[in-house]
């Protein structure tokens, strides 16, 4: 395991304020928040009835992460922790504790819970401090739950033009 994986390593009385704070602002081409009310698309992709957002975590690495309206927050396998950790996606810094997780299948999966100070979703939005769980099975994707969906007035998925649409709070 990685060294975030062992607590012992890692100071763990983490500030509960600073790890809960969130928000959202556009990037890209314009310097502007976002207000409430406004609407931002951001595009998918579907591979086997599976929708993709593109995402780009800490401002590192971009990845592909399964929109699930059914996970409680993010999730990431312990490879995909793994290879991200060595890239400097986040660092023992980011490491909350351990964590138990039920999955889709309705198995417990045992792992850490960390934070990742942001997720840059399709270029356009910026979610920081989101709660993400390392699950120690290589089979687990990189889901992107409620943690997120939750922070935002609404979304819709317009299958048609292959977007997801975010009402901002």
């Amino acid at each position: 395991h990685p060294a975030f994986y062992e607590p012992e390593k890692v100071e763990s009385d983490k500030n509960e304020e600073q790890t809960t704070a969130s928000s959202f602002t556009e990037i890209g081409t314009t310097e502007t928040s976002l207000s409430s009310g406004d609407v931002v698309e951001i595009p998918f992709i579907e591979r086997g009835g599976v929708k993709y957002i593109e995402a780009k975590l800490n401002n590192t690495i971009g990845v592909d992460m399964i929109l699930d309206s059914g996970c409680s927050g993010a999730t990431i396998s312990i490879t995909e922790a793994q290879y991200l950790y060595a890239k400097g996606a986040f660092s023992e810094e980011d490491y909350i504790g351990p964590t138990a997780a039920t999955i889709a299948n309705g198995n417990v999966e045992i792992g850490a819970l960390i934070i990742l100070r942001e997720i840059d979703l399709g270029g356009k939005i910026k979610c920081k401090n989101v709660k993400a769980q390392v699950i120690d099975n290589p089979q687990v994707p990189l889901l992107l739950g409620n943690d997120v969906l939750d922070r935002v007035s609404s979304y819709e998925v317009d299958n048609a033009n292959k977007v997801i649409r975010f009402k901002i709070q």
